[in-house]
């Protein structure tokens, strides 16, 4: 009797510790989806010579395409031609309402519009700043992607998050910003997801191009890393 009750034990210990390294049919496609994202950004480089702007802006100056949109050619999996934009269109033109009903599957959430994907915006960041800029000028810790649940948008609206807006001052974690879960994706096209309770300002060290290049994500990030 008392062999049996131990080997219970032994038999419970072991189900939740497999239990606690299962990874769920969400988080495979969520970290797919950014993979495939961030393989496009490189053959958008590939193509012209610098990554996309996060924001295309019309005549007047007021944000009218996103990055997002023009790496349809590159993700190569739209029902619908392309339509280029020029400087006095917008994403919500007639030309682009085919674009705007579709629920891109590589940005969206299933049969939705909404993506919860962004790029960080702002001065020294890598799409978000008034200059495209080349793969060789970004180091490889830098961010370029977030999966952030707290965030939603269009994917095709000119919209993301101003690396501005993060205030430091509070000792939060990235939970409180960002959502969870979180996933960030790296210029060499890695993805890691971060605990809850990653410390924001250890994230917000891999948004800019500075950032980047004197911080290690091996010794900052890497011990938040869960997947």
């Amino acid at each position: 009797m008392r062999r049996r009750a131990v080997w219970l034990i032994l038999l419970m210990v072991a189900v939740v510790a497999v239990g606690l390294w299962v990874t769920t049919p969400r988080e495979i496609d969520t970290k797919a989806q950014m993979e495939s994202v961030l393989t496009a950004l490189r053959q958008y480089h590939d193509t012209h010579g610098v990554l996309p702007l996060a924001i295309q802006y019309d005549g007047d100056g007021k944000p009218a395409h996103s990055w997002r949109y023009h790496l349809q050619p590159a993700i190569d999996s739209a029902p619908v031609p392309w339509v280029e934009p020029d400087a006095d269109s917008s994403w919500e033109d007639g030309a682009f309402a085919d674009w705007r009903a579709w629920s891109q599957p590589d940005l969206c959430e299933k049969d939705s519009t909404t993506t919860h994907m962004f790029t960080p915006i702002g001065p020294d960041t890598a799409l978000g700043d008034t200059e495209s800029d080349k793969l060789d000028d970004i180091d490889v810790d830098q961010i370029l992607l977030l999966y952030a649940p707290a965030m939603s948008g269009h994917w095709m609206e000119p919209l993301d998050f101003s690396v501005d807006d993060i205030d430091l001052s509070e000792d939060e974690s990235t939970k409180s910003i960002f959502g969870s879960p979180l996933y960030v994706g790296f210029a060499d096209g890695r993805v890691w997801r971060l605990s809850d309770n990653t410390p924001l300002n250890a994230v917000y060290m891999f948004l800019t191009r500075n950032g980047g290049i004197v911080a290690d994500r091996e010794l900052l990030l890497k011990p938040h890393r869960i997947d």
